[in-house]
């Protein structure tokens, strides 16, 4: 795994997400970055779940893969 420090990861994209920053606020040893979803929402994310891809967006597309589940549970279920 590459170990990227605070200072390198401004400008770079980890699947939808483009880092603009590093915010000030440090909890439990990580610092939060200031991302720009593609989506155009803008959020601060753990850095360690950015880097590691545990965090991919905003939220916007477990959003979208929760509705096209309930689409096709209903095209489904209404047969």
């Amino acid at each position: 795994m590459v170990n990227y420090t605070r200072k390198d990861v401004g400008g770079m994209r980890f699947n939808n997400l483009t880092v603009l920053g590093c915010s000030d606020d440090y909890r439990k040893g990580n610092y939060k970055l200031i991302c720009k979803c593609d989506c155009g929402e803008v959020k601060e994310i753990a850095r360690s779940s950015v880097l590691t891809g545990l965090s991919k967006s905003c939220g916007c597309l477990r959003k979208k893969n929760m509705v096209c589940e309930i689409q096709d549970f209903t095209i489904v279920g209404a047969v």
